[in-house]
């Protein structure tokens, strides 16, 4: 990555790093920020695959007909008390609900 930036001249916004855990997400962040620094850093989308991927649909999933306000479970999930004042929520506020 910093050979693209630095030596090859790519602009870092045409940039994705991605990484599948939060612990190595921070690590990349901090190692990208000290080869390139912190302003050609900034404009490099990075993050976990799951954070990313998540932005992304928020941002454009209507167009593949995913609302912006869906939820990501796990298997726990369907089980906890949040989810349930969640799901209560969206149910009797009739508003559109994904469970992907």
């Amino acid at each position: 990555m910093a050979f693209l930036v630095e030596k090859m001249q790519i602009n870092p916004s045409n940039i994705i790093l991605l990484t599948f855990t939060n612990k190595a997400a921070k690590e990349m962040k901090e190692r990208v920020e000290s080869l390139i620094g912190l302003e050609k850093s900034q404009s490099i989308l990075m993050g976990t695959f799951h954070a990313i991927a998540t932005n992304f649909l928020r941002k454009y999933g209507k167009e593949i007909g995913i609302s912006s306000n869906f939820l990501i479970l796990d298997a726990t999930d369907r089980y906890s008390n949040s989810f349930m004042i969640q799901f209560a929520f969206f149910f009797f506020s009739k508003k559109s609900i994904n469970l992907i």
